[in-house]
């Protein structure tokens, strides 16, 4: 079945190998495009969490430090995690005022409870099995506080493209997959409560609509368009959850 081939996960060591020198997947929000996919996606976690002043966040699969970087300048206590050596080293050159450590989300050193907010952005999308990570970011996170995450959404517009790639066995930054219908099953957990669910970048060509209507213009119209029906023809999802249990 279509659906089954879609979500089967294939491997990606080619890919990294090819992108993860650090500046090499960093300059992939240098263009036009690049930069709107960059100022959307932290709009975003921004509008999901909301003020984030003096609370201890945990960046999980930080990359370059896009996340990291923003959310220290809000004010947050952030740590920041990636298990490339590569992405470590260019992100502690970039933003020096950041914590950066290497680490693997499906085994973490922090104690339970640790954190008010857990971010993983473009993480999620690289596990068929989500179960292991998800454990450890509600592990860490402290009762009644946020998990952010994203998935990459089957009913997307640049579909053929990604049959193709499939097809032809090339290896792509996704590596799973979600049916609208199964984003609940698919990232459940018995402590895990899934509170808002955003879509995006539905709205192809891209590169065309932000120079016609504007970076920011463009933005509010994903983001209006996200929170409808909609949202499950867009090439993502963003997903807030809380951890079940009373706030501490």
């Amino acid at each position: 079945m279509l659906q089954d081939k879609f979500e089967a996960e294939i491997p990606t060591e080619r890919y990294y190998k090819e992108h993860c020198s650090g500046f090499t997947y960093h300059k992939r929000f240098l263009g036009i495009k690049g930069r709107y996919v960059n100022e959307l996606e932290k709009r975003i976690l921004i509008n999901l969490i909301g003020d984030v002043k003096g609370k201890k966040i945990l960046d999980v699969g930080c990359g370059t430090g896009r996340f990291t970087n923003i959310l220290t300048r809000m004010g947050a206590k952030v740590t920041a995690i990636d298990p490339s050596p590569e992405m470590i080293s260019y992100a502690k050159r970039q933003f020096k005022e950041c914590r950066f450590e290497i680490g693997d989300i499906k085994n973490m050193r922090f104690p339970d409870d640790s954190f008010d907010v857990v971010v993983a952005m473009r993480v999620l999308i690289h596990f068929h099995d989500k179960k292991k990570a998800l454990e450890e970011m509600v592990r860490v996170v402290k009762p009644g506080r946020m998990v952010v995450f994203d998935c990459a959404n089957a009913l997307r517009f640049d579909l053929p493209a990604k049959l193709i790639k499939r097809f032809l066995g090339i290896a792509d930054v996704c590596t799973d997959f979600t049916f609208p219908h199964k984003i609940k099953q698919r990232h459940h957990h018995r402590k895990l409560k899934i509170r808002t669910i955003i879509g995006v970048k539905m709205l192809p060509p891209l590169s065309f609509l932000v120079r016609f209507l504007g970076q920011n213009r463009m933005i509010l119209l994903e983001l209006l368009l996200g929170k409808t029906p909609l949202k499950y023809l867009g090439s993502r999802c963003y997903i807030l959850a809380t951890k079940r249990g009373k706030v501490k």
